[in-house]
């Protein structure tokens, strides 16, 4: 549990120096309790965000990995919550398999309705298949669950990616920089600002 936590801490920096140990810590914790689900699903958050950030040199096995963490810890609690909704997230982004991806967002709320990442991982598909009014809804639900939690810029910008789907261009500038004000390095967040501000003439 101290290697998981560590390992956690050091992941939302997104910090290009700590980022490689958050890898390692979660891997330190899985060795220690193999039967222990949550750093299987931390790790497959650490390849999404490998993947998101470019920093990736073999996106396609980062992927995989993935997908195989996720499984890894559904096997190990079939209850997981973050790991059904990261599943999910990945097979939407990478795979464009939404029917699964939505089957595993349903399951990941109905497992923990009071998950925060259940939420915001839940939030990215809709806006993939065009409802984006159900995306920011979740993540707006995301944010009022863990409003202070570490990771609250990774709702804001689900959000902001939600209403520039809607086209709701000033929200999304709103929400982006307001992700960007708790985590400067978070590339999404500048990407969503950037297609916004294009969006409104800025």
């Amino acid at each position: 549990y101290d290697h998981l936590l560590r390992g956690v801490d050091r992941l939302y920096r997104l910090d290009s120096t700590t980022f490689p140990e958050a890898r390692a810590l979660l891997e330190r914790a899985s060795e220690a309790d193999p039967d222990y689900a949550a750093p299987y699903a931390f790790a497959a958050h650490w390849h999404m965000f490998n993947i998101a950030e470019g920093w990736s040199t073999a996106a396609e096995s980062d992927t995989r990995e993935i997908i195989r963490l996720t499984d890894c810890a559904i096997q190990r609690d079939p209850a997981n919550a973050l790991a059904l909704a990261i599943q999910g997230h990945a097979r939407a982004m990478f795979f464009r398999d939404h029917a699964s991806a939505l089957d595993l967002i349903e399951r990941a709320t109905t497992a923990s309705p009071n998950s925060a990442w259940a939420w915001a991982f839940g939030s990215g598909t809709p806006g993939f298949v065009g409802d984006p009014a159900t995306g920011i809804h979740r993540a707006e639900r995301a944010i009022r669950l863990s409003p202070l939690d570490q990771q609250v810029f990774f709702s804001y910008c689900l959000l902001a990616q939600n209403h520039y789907l809607a086209g709701s261009y000033d929200d999304a500038i709103r929400w982006s920089r307001k992700a960007l004000s708790l985590n400067p390095r978070f590339g999404n967040a500048v990407r969503v600002l950037a297609a916004s501000l294009v969006a409104t003439g800025h």
